[in-house]
């Protein structure tokens, strides 16, 4: 599992190095920058990936923060499809076509979240920091990552080592009290990732509604429990 990480994450840089290059400095100076770990970058670099790979259309399946950043990706797809019919263009804007998603184990729906004690305490200025970058350790990992799962399903030792592994990559896990803004994020963009996932739903009634009625392909999506996001995974 961590390779597979790791090849994804070495694909990504690579994508953002060629971006650089081939659209110049004036154009990514508008765009996200590295190292910022906001919800905008990572969706911003699942763009960049698609249109790498070529994708003209994908099915996702998003855990935990992921969920958020399909959010954002269905939010800038909305956004698109009302400014051509503002415009009243016919063309469509040349993007990676979402054909259906599976949600799980994520807090899509702020108001209804509620943050456990470490990401309380990773969200508080100086303090977060600090616990991320000297009270991390693979034995506080796993103490936390084994809440993800239920008790009648535990993760194996050997999992979790090969997670701990996958965060500690490049002591990725001494990131945390920044990737865990994401929980303010939400509260920020709540109107604009509702929306998104609004848009989501939509368009999944609209295909099931054309497959049943002639035989086209429907789209689909499914939603999971809100008290998901436990912090310890680093995700």
């Amino acid at each position: 599992p961590p390779r597979s990480t790791h090849c994804i994450s070495s694909a990504a840089s690579d994508v953002y190095k060629r971006q650089e290059e081939e659209e110049g400095e004036e154009v990514m100076e508008k765009q996200p920058k590295r190292g910022d770990f906001s919800v905008f970058y990572q969706a911003y670099l699942q763009e960049a990936l698609w249109r790498h790979l070529g994708l003209e259309e994908t099915h996702v399946v998003s855990h935990d923060l992921g969920d958020t950043v399909l959010q954002e990706l269905a939010a800038r797809r909305q956004r698109a499809e009302q400014e051509e019919e503002k415009e009243g263009r016919e063309e469509k804007a040349l993007q990676t076509v979402i054909r259906d998603v599976f949600l799980f184990n994520g807090g899509v729906f702020p108001q209804l979240h509620r943050p456990v004690l470490m990401q309380t305490l990773l969200l508080t200025p100086f303090l977060g920091p600090f616990l991320s970058r000297y009270l991390t350790t693979e034995w506080t990992f796993d103490k936390g990552i084994r809440g993800v799962f239920s008790p009648a399903h535990p993760p194996s030792p050997a999992l979790v080592r090969d997670m701990w592994a996958s965060v500690g990559r490049r002591n990725g896990y001494r990131n945390y009290s920044v990737l865990v803004k994401y929980v303010l994020e939400r509260r920020e963009n709540r109107e604009r990732w509702e929306g998104g996932l609004d848009w989501l739903v939509d368009r999944a009634t609209a295909a099931a509604g054309e497959g049943e009625g002639g035989g086209g392909r429907g789209g689909g999506g499914g939603k999971g429990g809100e008290e998901g996001d436990v912090e310890g995974g680093g995700r």
